[in-house]
């Protein structure tokens, strides 16, 4: 067993590459990306979601960013673009797909002033077994293997991450998903390591509405210097004719949260 005491990553370095593994690993679990028109009903081209800042006491009219995703016409999404609050391109992100409709590889690109090794990140299939995928992440100039588990539902249950063979110092993780009866993830377990010592500990648990959008998640999170649980609740306030939501209120227990304005091109 895992030894379960507190650590940190000491370096800018290590504090990037860890962001970005846990990136990797919440954003490829799933993953929302392997299912047609990202779970949206009827047949999706170009999603828009505008994120704009919301106060406890009053609603900000800032832009915070704006997300792009664009599907191929296979339903799957091909690229994914994030603008910061200036309208600069912060983040694009593409991917390609196998036969099947699972990621064969994802290259993300982060745009502005940063180091070279800051700059990009890729996620490559590199065997494909039949309920056991390995994929490989490079970034910032160092190598990860994930061994991912899948059930008959292209729904990952397990993904291990593990740092390159002869680099023991960089940090290794672990997510296991749950779902329900109608394919919703309703818990996540996630642990991050530097060798053998724990870093961090997440579990998150969500509930849904009838439309099957998430309504309130709990997220209990420890650290080395301190322990939290963080609720979160959505409200929903607009559909459109195909039953998709519109606007999204997102609110937490620490007073914060912002408001989703989306807008939705359909390919038919």
């Amino acid at each position: 067993m895992r030894n379960r005491n507190f650590t940190l990553p000491g370096t800018i370095k290590d504090m990037f590459l860890l962001t970005s593994l846990l990136s990797f690993l919440v954003a490829c679990s799933g993953d929302f990306k392997s299912v047609k028109y990202i779970g949206l009903k009827g047949k999706v081209k170009l999603v828009a979601d505008t994120v704009y800042s919301i106060g406890f006491t009053r609603f900000d009219s800032e832009i915070r960013s704006i997300s792009l995703f664009e599907m191929d016409s296979s339903g799957y999404c091909f690229r994914e673009s994030q603008y910061n609050k200036d309208g600069e391109l912060a983040t694009s992100i593409e991917t390609s797909y196998t036969g099947n409709g699972m990621i064969a590889r994802t290259r993300v690109e982060y745009h502005g002033e940063r180091e070279d090794w800051m700059k990009t990140s890729d996620y490559c299939l590199v065997k494909e077994e039949k309920d056991q995928w390995t994929y490989v992440t490079t970034s910032g100039g160092e190598e990860w293997t994930d061994v991912k588990t899948w059930d008959g539902l292209k729904r990952c249950m397990i993904t291990i991450t593990e740092p390159a063979a002869g680099n023991q110092e960089q940090t290794s993780g672990e997510l296991r998903s749950f779902y329900d009866r109608d394919g919703n993830m309703i818990e996540e377990w996630q642990e991050m390591y530097a060798r053998d010592t724990l870093l961090v500990h997440q579990v998150t648990r969500y509930r849904y509405d009838r439309n099957g959008d998430i309504v309130k998640a709990f997220k209990i999170y420890q650290g080395q210097t301190y322990q939290d649980t963080i609720t979160t609740e959505c409200f929903y306030s607009e559909y459109d004719d195909r039953g998709n939501w519109r606007t999204r209120e997102t609110k937490d227990n620490s007073r914060s949260g912002y408001i989703v304005k989306r807008f939705i091109r359909y390919a038919d």
